[in-house]
C-alpha cells in the first residue's frame, strides 16, 4: 500500500480557478488503488479557511466554493486525530528547528510518523521534508 500525506497547498490546487491543476491531477490519477491518502485533522480547517477567503475576495462564489469542498471531501481517506500534548511537543520541536509554522510542521510530523510520501506544491516545504529525509513530492 502507497501511503501520502497530500497538504493543503496540492488539494486546493484541483479547486481553485486560479491554480495550475494539471501537475497534481495527473500525479493523483497515477496512484495505486489501494493507495492510502492520509492528511492531519488540520486539513480540514485549512481547506475550509482557503475557500471562504475566495469567496471572500470574489474569486469564486459560495457555490461554487461548496461544490469545490464537496470534491475535496473525496480526497483523503484517512484523517489523523488533532494533536494531544505529546504531539504538540514534537511540531514545536519540528517547528523550531527548521523554522516551519506548527501547520506545515503537521504535515512535516504526519509524513515522518507514518512513513508516507509528503505530497505538495510548497517548495519550502519540500525542502525541509528533504533534508529530513522524508519522502516527497513536489509539483510544483
Amino acid at each position: 500500500m502507497t501511503r501520502i500525506v497530500l497538504d493543503c497547498s496540492a488539494a486546493l490546487a484541483l479547486v481553485l480557478p486560479d491554480e495550475k491543476s494539471a501537475p497534481v491531477a495527473q500525479w493523483l490519477d497515477g496512484l495505486p488503488e489501494d493507495s492510502e491518502i492520509a492528511v492531519p485533522a488540520l486539513w480540514w480547517y485549512e481547506s475550509t479557511d482557503v475557500l471562504l477567503t475566495a469567496v471572500r475576495r470574489g474569486v469564486m462564489s459560495a457555490a461554487e466554493a461548496r461544490e469545490a469542498l464537496s470534491a475535496l471531501r473525496l480526497l483523503p481517506r484517512v484523517t489523523h486525530e488533532p494533536p494531544g500534548p505529546a504531539t504538540a511537543a514534537h511540531l514545536f520541536h519540528l517547528g523550531i528547528g527548521h523554522n516551519l509554522t506548527a501547520y506545515d510542521a503537521a504535515y512535516i510530523a504526519l509524513a515522518e510518523l507514518s512513513g508516507g510520501t509528503l505530497v505538495t506544491l510548497d517548495r519550502r516545504l519540500a525542502a525541509v521534508a528533504t533534508g529530513m529525509q522524508l519522502a516527497v513530492i513536489c509539483l510544483q
